[in-house]
């Protein structure tokens, strides 16, 4: 009889725990949010759910691992396949702050932004639950040693149109203004058709710098600087140099260049990137068609073929003070 008591109040215990642990982390102010409708098809788990999902967090089910905390893959009921992002701790002045931007979030409905679909709130640490994609991350697929082919300059440009159209959408088309704060390849994700996702945003206000982040933050001050001498394709991916493609090459080295201007009244808007990038990425596939057929026109009849179709200057420089890119 006294084994069954102490195991009854080790239980009782536990749930108080668990209770405690939901308040403090702003489950009630949640449910209040979710039947006032101002949350969206937000699915709060239980650590047992989670637990289930990931096979008790099984290392074979680990996507992704940092200073910040472990990624797990999990299967739901549903079968729907989902990112479960574990973090290893949490400022105490910013639980509160948590259930804010999983509201927020909640809200977010953008084709390149990885979707928040739940949380977990009964644990010391909360856990987030995000749509699962299925390609790494873009840092895997550019660095990627057992690649058997190049990345074309085409799919390069539409992964950093579709990442900047997302950051634009977050900037000015939702009621709250949300700034990534950790824009990196690492943080944006691939699904199998190579459609970008950025990921990982929202907490960022919580991180403090790493390593890799105050590397990235050297590298893109040397790149500044060496375009400001004129050094900078040493930096450029030797896959896409080529004198075909270069004066689209400077063009978006120059608008990288401005986006990584000290001042923030020299950096363009997110909306001025977008429109920058998808009239370069226009101009290069009319490059592209235009030399394809140049050589067909060669191969075919024995004329003579251009290596380079120029860009449009006047549609160009039309744009030139307004329309920059920013990474």
């Amino acid at each position: 009889m006294a084994c069954l008591y102490i195991i009854r109040l080790q239980r009782e215990r536990h749930l108080l725990e668990k209770e405690e642990y939901f308040r403090q982390n702003g489950g009630l102010k949640l449910y209040e949010a979710m039947r006032a409708r101002k949350v969206h098809t937000i699915h709060i788990l239980t650590e047992k759910e989670i637990k289930r999902v990931t096979d008790n967090y099984n290392q074979d089910r680990v996507l992704g691992c940092g200073g910040h905390g472990m990624v797990y893959r999990g299967t739901l009921d549903d079968h729907k396949e989902v990112a479960i992002k574990k973090s290893k701790v949490i400022n105490d002045d910013c639980r509160e702050e948590f259930v804010n931007e999983i509201i927020i979030l909640s809200q977010i409905n953008h084709r390149n932004i990885v979707r928040l679909l739940g949380c977990c709130l009964d644990v010391d640490v909360p856990m987030l639950v995000y749509e699962f994609v299925s390609n790494g991350t873009l840092s895997e697929f550019l660095h990627d040693a057992d690649r058997s082919s190049e990345i074309p300059l085409d799919l390069r440009l539409k992964i950093a149109t579709q990442s900047a159209e997302a950051l634009a959408y977050l900037h000015s088309s939702i009621s709250c203004t949300i700034l990534h704060g950790d824009v990196k390849s690492d943080n944006i994700l691939l699904d199998d058709q190579h459609n970008a996702k950025i990921a990982d945003f929202g907490a960022s206000a919580q991180k403090s710098m790493d390593e890799s982040e105050f590397i990235m933050l050297v590298q893109a001050h040397m790149f500044l600087l060496m375009f400001r001498q004129n050094k900078h394709r040493a930096m450029m991916d030797f896959e896409i140099i080529d004198e075909a493609v270069m004066e689209m090459l400077e063009k978006l080295a120059q608008l990288a260049a401005q986006c990584l201007c000290p001042s923030g009244d020299d950096r363009p808007t997110r909306k001025e990137v977008v429109e920058r990038l998808q009239m370069l990425r226009r101009l290069h596939k009319d490059a592209t068609t235009d030399y394809e057929d140049s050589n067909y026109a060669h191969s075919n009849h024995g004329g003579s073929s251009s290596l380079t179709a120029p860009l449009d200057d006047m549609t160009y420089s039309s744009m030139e003070t307004s329309m920059m890119i920013q990474v």
